[in-house]
């Protein structure tokens, strides 16, 4: 499907953001995926435990376009899941690589 290079930052995402929890700004560097996710990205993500999850379209409330996957020493990997009030679907997998600056 594709690739997307996210910078993980330190910075809390703003109130207008509709999801509960801690969750912190995330900026594409890069992104070549081959998927009409009908909304722009402006992801965010957190860290609970050993599980990452990424909301790509975090802007919009209840259409969550999700990878969630468990971390380890050499990144994370998991499911790519897109959400919504009326149910959801499974669009693929994902794996995740650190990568310095």
């Amino acid at each position: 499907m594709g690739h997307i290079v996210l910078r993980l930052t330190g910075a809390p995402v703003d109130n207008a953001v509709c999801a509960e929890g801690d969750w912190y700004r995330a900026l594409i560097l890069e992104e070549s995926v081959d998927y009409d996710f009908g909304f722009d990205l402006r992801p965010a993500y957190r860290v609970h435990g050993q599980w990452l999850t990424v909301d790509l379209t975090s802007s919009i409330c209840n259409a969550d376009h999700l990878l969630n996957g468990e971390m380890d020493d050499e990144g994370a990997s998991g499911f790519f899941n897109y959400a919504h009030r009326l149910g959801g679907n499974n669009v693929g997998k994902f794996t995740a690589t650190p990568v310095s600056d």
